[in-house]
């Protein structure tokens, strides 16, 4: 006895498939779920750097505000960083 199948099963059994390849594209395509992870992992390691890189950029402005307006702080540097002068030298410092 063969049944013939009714419109609705009919429609039921197209959307279940349906269904189905939705998911697996929604999981395997190039836009899915596993591409989003990798890109989530790339936001947050693009932060961490970003964040290290605005560290150092505060670091070096105050370094550089620091030369420009102290002179003690330019002696300093002048001596132990850069290594120019002896210690029983004189530094003259001229305005512009």
């Amino acid at each position: 006895m063969t049944q013939i199948l009714n419109p609705f099963r009919i429609i039921f059994y197209f959307l279940n498939i349906l269904i189905v390849i939705s998911f697996v594209f929604l999981i395997f395509s190039n836009k899915g779920i596993k591409q989003n992870d990798k890109l989530e992992g790339f936001v947050v390691k693009s932060k961490v750097k970003y964040e290290k890189i605005l560290q150092e950029y505060s670091k070096l402005k105050r370094k550089i505000e620091l030369f420009k307006e102290n002179e003690y702080y330019q002696i300093m540097v002048i001596h132990k960083e850069m290594g120019y002068i002896k210690e029983n030298e004189r530094i003259y410092i001229f305005e512009e």
